[in-house]
């Protein structure tokens, strides 16, 4: 399913989700290895560049001591309402012109009209970034039972203010003022860390994109003649850059709030016959809504099925579920009537599952990925003949963590650009041999494998690689050389 159809859906959370994990290459499909990605690197020019005298002037994100007292999303959102249509359509067109073409291209003057008619939207969105905290107060606990409907045009509409951020830095590295376009760049990061603040993946997956974008701006003001050295400032952001421990949270709990039976299930309350009848009625019903919401495929016929044939179809494999339980005797399990074993093989499928794919989310970053691929493949190994959509509708939790991690590696990558221009600037203008050589500040190891970048020096230029350790194309690979 495309991804711009998924974003216009009614109910978008796990549909995007599954977008965005068909459009990722599959894990059996990723290669860890150790070898420069055979792509053409990107060259970066770069000025030697000491610290500035005061290490800490410059900041990619704001100060938590200096944050205003107050929730940031009314700012957000009260001033889209203030934008017409063809405005806002407007950040679009400009942005797909001026952000593809060199810096030294771009037509300032043309710019910097379009970017004045946004004084007044760009100076809110600053306030907005420097406030404590934002809640994007979503009406979860009232739609627990139909969370899959609760809309997100809000989350989807902040790209814009990102794309209109990233142009007014674009235009400030342009016209040489710096200083200006630092502050703008902890604007936008400010504000996509903002954005991942929201309780769903989807909510993760626009705000890294937005961090991405501010580090396309970041790495060209570090190649601009005159440049300040940014060391410090991308050593001040969070690490992790951000935290989807509540997104996880509330994700790994998206069929327990569709279907709440499948809690009533688990617990050892005692049950009649007609009762373990009404659950297994009221799970089946639940089942057949969610297949005839979500169109895929493999759920179309399940979402035809009577109560009567689904409990035909289900009998034989919850029986053989029921035998696989160690703490289940023969005698207990014997008294186990035949809707209360169709009831136990649904939940119990479902914990089984689903606690295997996430639980890997609850591990750092690099140690995550690879669990996550071996869980996604075992998931899509249960979807062949399974009766349940929980196989068919899993949330893309391995394309967040790839996603994440690369904006990890990114941010650690300028950093040793950056350690670069340090040591270039105490030595005469050379780019060092190895990053053993740089003494000037600690470089970072690559944050996807745990060992230092790959580095080699040849020919005038350093070419500075990450291995593909798993992760989607592009692969981070540099020639960095010095200006002279």
């Amino acid at each position: 399913m495309p991804l711009t159809r998924s974003i216009r859906l009614a109910r978008p959370l796990m549909l995007l989700a599954i977008a965005i994990a068909a459009a990722m290459p599959g894990p059996a499909r990723a290669q860890a290895d150790k070898a420069p990605p055979p792509i053409e690197p990107r060259t970066i020019e770069i000025t030697p560049a000491a610290t500035p005298a005061a290490a800490m002037k410059y900041r990619l994100f704001p100060s938590s001591a200096k944050l205003t007292p107050g929730n940031a999303a009314p700012i957000y959102l009260r001033i889209r309402y203030q934008t017409t249509d063809a405005l806002w359509d407007q950040i679009t067109q400009n942005s797909d012109k001026w952000l593809n073409i060199p810096v030294d291209r771009f037509p300032t003057a043309e710019a910097r009209k379009f970017l004045d008619g946004w004084n007044r939207q760009l100076e809110q969105i600053a306030f907005g970034a420097r406030r404590s905290h934002c809640d994007w107060d979503y009406t979860i606990p009232e739609q627990r039972h139909n969370i899959i409907d609760v809309a997100l045009p809000d989350c989807q509409g902040m790209r814009q203010w990102i794309r209109l951020l990233s142009l007014k830095a674009r235009l400030e590295i342009a016209e040489g003022k710096y200083d200006d376009a630092v502050r703008t760049i902890q604007t936008g990061m400010a504000l996509s860390r903002h954005i991942t603040d929201g309780p769903f993946f989807i909510n993760g997956l626009v705000g890294l994109a937005g961090i991405h974008v501010m580090l396309d701006r970041c790495e060209e003001l570090i190649a601009r003649p005159g440049a300040p050295n940014l060391y410090w400032a991308l050593a001040t952001l969070p690490s992790p850059v951000v935290d989807f421990r509540r997104e996880i949270e509330i994700e790994r709990r998206l069929f327990e709030n569709l279907i709440p039976e499948l809690e009533q299930v688990e617990s050892d309350q005692p049950r009649t016959a007609a009762q373990w009848s009404s659950i297994l009625a009221r799970i089946h019903e639940r089942l057949v809504q969610i297949s005839r919401d979500y169109r895929e495929p493999e759920l179309k016929a399940f979402a035809g099925w009577d109560l009567a044939r689904f409990k035909a179809e289900s009998l034989a494999p919850a029986r053989a579920y029921l035998k696989s339980l160690p703490d289940l005797n023969d005698a207990r399990r014997s008294a186990i009537g035949d809707d209360q074993a169709v009831a136990m093989f649904v939940a119990g499928r479902h914990r089984e599952l689903w606690d295997d794919l996430f639980k890997a989310s609850y591990l750092p970053l690099r140690q995550a990925l690879p669990q996550l691929d071996a869980a996604e493949q075992r998931m899509q190994a249960a979807r062949s003949g399974s009766l349940l959509p929980f196989t068919a509708l899993h949330p893309a939790l391995g394309a967040l963590f790839r996603n994440h991690m690369k904006v990890e590696r990114r941010i650690a990558a300028l950093r040793v650009i950056e350690a670069i221009r340090l040591h270039a600037a105490a030595h005469g203008g050379r780019l060092p041999e190895s990053l053993g050589q740089i003494a000037e500040v600690p470089v970072p190891d690559d944050p996807a494998t745990g060992e230092p970048f790959i580095y080699r020096a040849a020919d005038d230029a350093g070419l500075l690689h990450g291995p593909r350790a798993a992760l989607p194309p592009p692969w981070l690979s540099y020639r960095i050389t010095i200006r002279h």
